[in-house]
């Protein structure tokens, strides 16, 4: 199993075919009171799709729709800033193979352009929240469900790492996933299942739990660069890559996107998670109490990476 170029055949079980100029938009409408979803292309025509086609592909209503009409010849183009070009990031025809797919991604062509465009989506959305922490430099926000999963918590963050820290140092400890656990005790476990480039890794983990049986996930996590920020993509794979084990429940990452940029003199660090841990929460820790707790991870999170960084700069 290789990295799958989109110059491949990148097809449906709908039939349609996709390639690497067509991007999710995620940006959701209505049509018919249907919510949808708009898939656009170069700027001259888009798909639009229903939620129902996320997972639930074959059954999909496709509809095409006009989008953005082209530059007129008189209209200036715009400038492009020169942004600096960072360590890490993926070959420009990158796309994650199939068998790597997991619930709402099965049938998607995910790229890097998909993937930044849903990022965004998902850092941007404001909607719903409820705010746990509003400190100078780590600001958190819970809130239950959105519209890929209802059911499930999404914990959102924003937080400032120091002026010597840079982001591809930071960006070179997230991948090291072999050595996570010397640094972070919020992690009891980490191993790579398969390294298919310094960008695209699949690896196991497990999260220990207050009261209920320790989680583990299996994930691949992404890792390419747009416009000067860094871009970090998590999500499960099958269980097929790493068989459920003995004393442990498993538990599914939806998703957990990281944009990481360096902004000023700061390195600016936006995150988004989603995750079903197999259990229902409610029953034994209300939600004011998880915030308080994702808070407080999240804290202590930028504080011993800013500290892994440190020694490995000064090694």
């Amino acid at each position: 199993m290789g990295i799958c170029s989109s110059s491949e055949a990148c097809k449906t079980e709908a039939g349609l075919e996709f390639n690497d100029n067509l991007a999710l938009d995620f940006t959701s409408s209505r049509r018919n009171d249907i919510p949808t979803y708009n898939i656009n292309g170069n700027g001259e025509r888009g798909i639009r799709v229903s939620k129902e086609f996320l997972t639930n592909l074959p059954s999909a209503k496709v509809l095409l729709v006009s989008s953005k009409s082209k530059r007129s010849a008189d209209e200036p183009e715009e400038a492009t800033p020169k942004v600096p070009r960072l360590l890490y990031d993926l070959p420009d025809d990158f796309c994650v193979p199939k068998e790597l797919c997991l619930n709402q991604e099965e049938g998607l062509l995910l790229n890097k352009t998909t993937i930044r465009l849903f990022a965004d989506y998902m850092l941007d959305d404001n909607k719903g929240f409820t705010n746990y922490k509003d400190d100078a430099d780590v600001k958190v926000w819970l809130k239950k469900g959105n519209d890929l999963y209802e059911e499930h918590l999404v914990v959102k963050s924003v937080y400032t790492l120091d002026d010597d820290i840079s982001v591809d140092k930071m960006v070179e400890v997230l991948r090291d996933v072999d050595s996570r656990t010397k640094w972070d005790n919020g992690q009891r476990e980490t191993k790579s299942i398969r390294k298919f480039s310094d960008c695209f890794i699949t690896f196991r983990n497990v999260a220990p739990m207050p009261i209920i049986q320790n989680r583990d996930f299996v994930e691949k996590m992404i890792i390419f660069q747009h416009n000067g920020a860094y871009y970090i993509y998590y999500s499960s794979i099958p269980d097929k890559f790493c068989p459920k084990r003995s004393g442990y429940t498993r538990g599914y990452t939806m998703y957990a996107v990281n944009r990481i940029k360096r902004e000023g003199n700061k390195t600016i660090v936006r995150t988004s998670t989603q995750k079903d841990p197999q259990a229902t929460l409610s029953g034994w820790m209300s939600l004011g109490m998880i915030g308080g707790k994702s808070a407080e991870n999240i804290s202590n999170f930028r504080l011993k990476l800013m500290a892994r960084i440190r020694s490995l700069t000064n090694n």
